[in-house]
């Protein structure tokens, strides 16, 4: 294979790195996400080797998982909507204690994350001002 033989086969295998990434984002094998994307499993696990390429994965993976969690939210009131209604309106005495029990599991561990999430904001917030403290010294 000659210089521009193996520059225009890079090209190609650069243009499909995007499907490389988000199939080992989405938690394929070396071996399938280099048969859906083109590669081969050497390169992927050279690739895998390469902390900037590593970055793209996770990267990708963190947006895959904001995706998911932001389909999972707009269906929260739908959710919450049809516990209501089974624990007011069912005539089965056994569905309205479930479902009662879990708006108020639900709640509780609700209630516990946004308090979590209040107290890692703050440590970050800490963090960043011990940070500055010794730049600043």
């Amino acid at each position: 294979m000659n210089d521009n033989e193996e520059s225009h086969e890079a090209n190609d295998r650069s243009k499909n790195e995007p499907d490389l990434i988000i199939a080992l984002a989405k938690g394929m094998s070396v071996r399938a996400a280099a048969k859906t994307s083109g590669f081969s499993e050497r390169s992927v696990y050279r690739r895998l080797q390469d902390p900037q390429f590593l970055k793209r994965v996770s990267d990708a993976q963190s947006a895959l998982l904001r995706q998911g969690l932001g389909r999972a939210i707009s269906k929260v009131p739908v959710a919450w909507e049809t516990l209501s209604d089974v624990a007011t309106d069912s005539e089965n005495d056994n569905a309205r204690v479930i479902a009662a029990r879990t708006i108020l599991e639900l709640s509780h561990k609700l209630g516990e994350g946004g308090t979590a999430a209040k107290r890692i904001e703050s440590i970050e917030q800490r963090l960043r001002d011990l940070e500055v403290s010794q730049n600043e010294q």
